[in-house]
């Protein structure tokens, strides 16, 4: 009767959980259904043994009293296991991302995501080219942005300095003027370059630039073209950037 149960299992119930699986778009499916397979052949087969044991006279009370004593403890030690599982759960059904997304972990870094398994979530980290294995409990109890979501549209900046007597004017016009002619910057209604005066530093007058990449994967490329024509421009205008300085009075003792 247990094999009659587990060939029906196997052969139709998981048969057509994996063909469902390969129609879907979600990824859960495609986690849960080889644990399914796992777990329901060895609850087929426990099952058949604690009918055998109990045709054979043994009282199974006290071995499911036992095995859940044991459940506890095993619980108790696979803690971080658990909190993972449960991470990669969340991770799947809430789905804050899917693979192929791009996005920011709270420490700054850039990823692509290759892969969210139940235990742990593969990203590709483009800046050294290398895999990134993290557990599911750390991405799914810190800040994520997802950068590909609700569109590859991404906002950034580029900042430099000009020398206290340079006119502002001037350098707004230019560097609009910069944004507005790259290819790779959004110039519609809703995202328009835009100028800022940004503080009075030591030795210069700090400006920014802020301007949208049509596609994240482009921003820094994009913001080193940026700072590369604003830097040509810059000398083609005659408009200092400057360096740090310090005036320093030498007094004469008498």
């Amino acid at each position: 009767g247990a094999w009659m149960i587990y060939k029906l299992f196997k052969d139709i119930v998981i048969y057509y959980a994996k063909k469902y699986a390969e129609a879907s778009d979600t990824e859960l499916d495609d986690v849960l259904i080889p644990i399914a397979e796992k777990l329901g052949a060895i609850l087929i087969v426990v099952g058949a043994v604690a009918f055998i044991m109990r045709d054979f006279g043994v009282d199974i009370t006290v071995l499911v009293a036992g095995m859940g004593v044991l459940g506890v403890v095993i619980g108790f030690a696979m803690q971080e296991s658990l909190g993972n599982f449960i991470g990669g759960m969340f991770l799947l059904t809430d789905r804050p991302f899917k693979t192929g997304d791009d996005i920011q972990l709270s420490d700054g870094t850039y990823c692509k995501v290759v892969h969210v398994g139940m235990r742990t979530t593969k990203l590709y980290r483009g800046a050294t080219k290398d895999i990134l294995v993290l557990p599911n409990s750390e991405i799914a109890n810190k800040p994520i942005i997802n950068l590909t979501q609700p569109d590859r549209l991404v906002g950034t900046s580029v900042k430099v300095g000009v020398a206290y007597d340079t006119d502002i004017g001037t350098v707004r016009r230019l560097m609009l003027e910069i944004a507005a002619a790259h290819e790779d910057i959004a110039d519609d209604e809703d995202n328009k370059p835009d100028f800022r005066f940004s503080e009075f530093g030591d030795s210069s007058v700090d400006l920014t630039l802020l301007f949208s990449v049509k596609d994240l994967t482009n921003m820094w490329r994009v913001q080193s073209e940026v700072r590369e024509a604003i830097f040509k421009s810059f000398a083609k205008e005659g408009i200092e950037i400057p360096f740090p300085q310090r005036v320093v009075h030498l007094k004469k003792e008498s």
